[in-house]
């Protein structure tokens, strides 16, 4: 070089050397004319390389990075827009793998160019922020990942379907997985659901996925599925894995999953667009897992367009049950219990019915009413409503003389078994009309 290293950088590049010290690892200069680089001491103790072991060629030192980016390239195109910026990383003989961040500007002397830079270690700034971005995308109980990369990968795979292609999902959780935390609690638990994920993980193919939605919910993705029977084939080898004893802190475990089943071919996502055919995909699965909950333990379903069907329909229902019982929409209907007396039938009394005139839906089964109130926690408020107004009518009734002998009213054992009801019930003789 026709200027010393240290002139050069006093050449306005005072500003460089400083950010440089303050890095902790140094300063360049690359002379475009002889095409060789120079590192300070700093940087070159700093790369675990010394000056003896690299000559000044620019091709010698591209050696010492990792990636594939072509160092003189990058030096190069520095030369047209004056400005120099690369980020690379560099395996230290002790330190292991060191990620850089580097800066620099081209400066003129004596008809020459040189690119007067300085370096940045920072390792620790992306070992952060990989792990910042690995934990938005991993399940932090058992380091699967979770909905979020199930979302990217549906989508992808729906962006390239191909004609013919059929892909499978699995969507299954533990059965009772609740007793397992409430008995030995939640640690215990979480070390149960890292070993069913380490062994479901084990005994899946290389082209199969499997992912955590949280609580003890998991999911399996099938690409190039061959048929609706392959995937339940694949849905038995799951269920043998999981019947083997689980060993847990001394405590042996015994597991078993519901499972819900779907396929989705190119068709599928054509009609429905990337993103909503993921979205749909992991719901009908999601639908069929609810259904084989139904059913005893261990239990699998397919998804059918009925499942969704009774599911939005139970939904609506849900939703309109709380306005019924805040704005008084449910009614109530009597119906007249004989006996016979000497060969007449007589009334001995009347049955309450609960009614709803639903203001979509029309009249609602009332097995249906009952069904959604239990699933959703209203039976309590349906029952205390229920036997109001039937006490209500009965003291009317009492009160024009022609109340029967009695009124019946049927419960719900859910509720006659919260301590509430029990007080309700206690203090009706109280109510007033």
């Amino acid at each position: 070089m026709s200027l010393a290293f240290d002139e050069l950088l006093d050449f306005g590049a005072i500003k460089l050397k400083m950010m440089g010290s303050m890095a902790g690892v140094g300063t360049f200069v690359y002379d475009y004319t002889d095409q060789t680089l120079e590192l300070d001491t700093a940087m070159i103790q700093n790369f675990g390389v010394f000056s003896q072991r690299l000559t000044h060629d620019i091709d010698d030192w591209q050696s010492v990075i990792t990636e594939t980016i072509s160092l003189k390239l990058a030096i190069e195109t520095c030369l047209q827009e004056n400005t120099f910026e690369l980020a690379f990383s560099q395996q230290h003989p002790i330190k292991g793998v060191r990620y850089y961040k580097t800066f620099g500007e081209v400066f003129y002397a004596n008809e020459r160019a040189f690119l007067v830079g300085c370096c940045w270690d920072v390792t620790n700034e992306k070992l952060s922020n990989d792990f910042a971005l690995q934990m938005i995308d991993t399940d932090l109980i058992t380091g699967l990942p979770n909905r979020t990369v199930l979302l990217k990968t549906l989508n992808q795979r729906a962006k390239n379907a191909k004609p013919g292609c059929l892909h499978g999902l699995v969507c299954f959780d533990m059965d009772g997985f609740k007793s397992v935390n409430d008995i030995f609690g939640h640690s215990i638990g979480d070390s149960l659901l890292r070993a069913i994920a380490l062994r479901l993980h084990s005994n899946i193919s290389d082209s199969e996925l499997l992912f955590a939605l949280g609580s003890d919910e998991f999911v399996l993705f099938v690409p190039n599925v061959a048929n609706r029977h392959a995937l339940t084939e694949k849905v038995a080898h799951l269920q043998q894995q999981l019947a083997q004893p689980i060993i847990v802190n001394g405590q042996t475990f015994k597991t078993s999953a519901c499972y819900g089943l779907d396929v989705c071919n190119h068709l599928d996502v054509l009609a429905g667009g990337w993103e909503d055919s993921s979205e749909t995909f992991i719901k009908r699965a999601n639908v069929a897992m609810h259904n084989a909950k139904r059913y005893k333990r261990g239990s699998w379903s397919f998804y059918e367009d009925t499942l969704l069907e009774s599911t939005t329909e139970k939904f609506i229902i849900g939703q309109g049950l709380f306005s019924a019982l805040e704005l008084g929409q449910l009614e109530v209907y009597y119906q007249p219990q004989f006996f016979i007396d000497a060969g007449c039938k007589k009334i001995s009394g009347i049955e309450a019915l609960l009614r709803w005139q639903h203001p979509q839906q029309g009249f609602v089964n009332p097995e249906l009413i009952i069904k959604v109130a239990e699933s959703t926690g209203q039976i309590l408020e349906v029952d205390k409503y229920v036997l109001r107004r039937a006490l209500k009518d009965f003291t009317a009734l009492e009160a024009l003389g022609i109340a029967p002998k009695n009124i019946s009213v049927n419960l719900s054992i859910m509720s006659l078994e919260q301590i509430d009801f029990s007080d309700f019930f206690k203090d009706l003789h109280d109510i007033s009309f």
